[in-house]
């Protein structure tokens, strides 16, 4: 027997569950939109991306993806090159990077004018990984004499070209920035092949433990790390305070990349975003996340490298 329900009551029920229901969404909506509206009045937002054969630049103005430079594309040939590790400089109008040609074991670390397309050879080696620049902006740590996921670091000097290696037996898997230098400009943080990260003095060259993972990245401030404890992807982020040695996990799924915002309480991470049924390793989406307490805004999707660079305006 089937009891049918009074019709005011009914309707009177279902006017509450629908209010209910778009006032959450609103709510929501409003919180997204309320994060990213105050990230981008501060600040106008620009992330560069790796795709197969081209280097892309995301503008938080028009949130398009579109080629580097207005007139014209910076294409590789993704078959025999590789572009590492992207990173803005120098005031933000070059772009710092290693390009490798594979099949002559050969690397380059470049300096690329964002402003007329020109090109800076600082130095060539065999292949080249984690070009990062000092934040004074006089040295330039990388990876070389790789082998496998085994490599050695290094410390350019920009004025002379004079190099020197510091280490050896450096961590230098995967599709990730994986060192990055303390605000002091003589420390520069790392981990070994053994999963131990370290904290490496360039000029005496001694180094000490201060965690286990891998891809250390300093904030912006030198305060804390930001690293993951698994060489494997998808991981969970983790970020270390360097005084008090306490972790934070950032609870994200299927992350494949991150790395700091310039003002230290967001970050940016690159996701893996296929479905399950019809896996595709290169469908990226990249979300900028506030760290405390943790909420996320989707920016824009891609196909490409995990890699990751950004800057203000």
């Amino acid at each position: 027997m089937i009891t049918q329900l009074p019709i005011k009551p009914l309707l009177f029920f279902i006017s509450i569950v629908i209010i209910f229901f778009a006032s959450f969404h609103s709510y929501g909506k409003e919180l997204n939109s309320s994060f990213h509206e105050s990230i981008r009045q501060k600040n106008i937002i620009k992330i560069i991306v790796v795709e197969p054969g081209e280097i892309k630049l995301w503008h938080s103005k028009n949130k398009n993806l579109s080629s580097l430079f207005k007139n014209k594309k910076y294409l590789f040939d993704a078959s025999n090159v590789s572009i590492e590790c992207p990173s803005f400089c120098f005031n933000h109008d070059k772009l710092l990077f290693a390009r490798n040609i594979l099949s002559g074991n050969k690397g380059s670390i470049i300096i690329l004018n964002l402003k007329n397309g020109t090109e800076n050879i600082l130095y060539k080696r065999t292949i080249i990984k984690s070009p990062t620049l000092s934040h004074d902006g006089k040295l330039i740590a990388f990876l070389s004499d790789v082998e496998w996921e085994k490599s050695s670091l290094f410390i350019l000097e920009i004025s002379t070209k004079k190099v020197t290696k510091i280490k050896d037996d450096v961590y230098c898997g995967g599709y990730n920035l994986n060192i990055s230098w303390h605000t002091d400009n003589q420390h520069v943080a790392c981990a070994d092949i053994k999963g131990n990260i370290l904290v490496v003095d360039i000029v005496s060259k001694e180094n000490i433990q201060i965690e286990q993972g891998y891809d250390p990245i300093y904030s912006p401030d030198g305060k804390s790390v930001l690293f993951k404890k698994s060489k494997n992807k998808p991981y969970n982020p983790y970020i270390l305070d360097v005084k008090s040695k306490t972790i934070k996990k950032i609870n994200i799924s299927r992350v494949f990349n991150a790395i700091w915002l310039f003002d230290g309480e967001h970050l940016l991470i690159t996701k893996n975003v296929a479905n399950i049924f019809k896996w595709n390793e290169w469908a990226k989406e990249v979300l900028l996340v506030k760290i405390d307490p943790i909420k996320k805004f989707p920016l824009f999707k891609y196909e490409g490298y995990e890699y990751l660079a950004c800057t203000q305006q």
